[in-house]
C-alpha cells in the first residue's frame, strides 16, 4: 500500500509482502482487533499489563498509514467520511493526548475538526481533568470527557494512565 511517498508491506503475511491498499486496510483492522481481543496481551477490560502498553504505539502507527493513504489518494471520500464521523479527528486527538505516535507525520486538522476532537486550533490537547491536579466538574468547561464524545467507559473523567503508573 502507498501512503504519501512511502510503500508499506503488509505484516499479516509473516514475510515482507506488498498487498493492495484495501487488503492492507482489512488486514490491519483485523490484526488490530485480534490483538486487542487477545487475552494474553489484554487479559481484562480494566487492566493493561505494562508489557502490553507498547502495542498501542504499533497499532497507532499502522492505523495512521490507513488515514494517510485515504487522505492522499481519496481526499473527497476522506473528507466526506470525516464530516460525518470525525473518526480521523478523534484518532488524531488520541495520538496528541497520549503521544502514541508523532502527529507531525499525520495530515493536519482544520480548526473545526480540531475543536470537535477536543484540541486547540494548533492541534494540542485541551487540558484534561486530573492532569494539572484539578478536577473537571464538566460545568462550563470547554472540554469535558474524551475527544468530544464523553468520558471513556469505566474510566470517568480521570486521565487514563497508560504507563503503568
Amino acid at each position: 500500500m502507498n501512503a504519501g511517498d512511502w510503500l508499506y508491506v503488509c505484516a499479516s503475511h509473516g514475510e515482507d509482502r506488498q498487498c493492495c491498499a484495501i487488503d492492507y486496510i482489512i488486514h490491519t483492522v483485523d490484526g488490530t482487533s485480534a490483538l486487542l481481543n487477545n487475552p494474553r496481551h489484554f487479559p481484562g477490560r480494566t487492566y493493561i499489563p505494562n508489557a502490553s502498553l507498547r502495542q498501542f504505539g504499533s497499532i497507532a502507527r499502522r492505523l495512521s498509514r490507513i488515514f494517510v493513504h485515504a487522505y492522499g489518494h481519496h481526499r473527497d471520500v476522506f473528507e466526506e467520511c470525516e464530516a460525518q464521523t470525525s473518526l480521523y479527528a478523534r484518532f488524531y486527538a488520541l495520538n496528541a493526548v497520549y503521544e502514541l505516535i508523532s502527529t507531525e507525520s499525520l495530515p493536519a486538522l482544520d480548526a473545526d475538526a480540531a475543536k470537535r476532537a477536543g484540541l486547540t486550533p494548533e492541534g494540542e490537547p485541551l487540558s484534561l481533568a486530573g492532569r494539572d491536579g484539578a478536577e473537571n466538574d464538566g460545568q462550563g468547561d470547554e472540554y469535558d470527557g474524551f475527544v468530544g464524545r464523553g468520558p471513556l467507559p469505566g474510566i470517568g473523567k480521570k486521565e487514563l494512565q497508560l504507563h503503568g503508573d
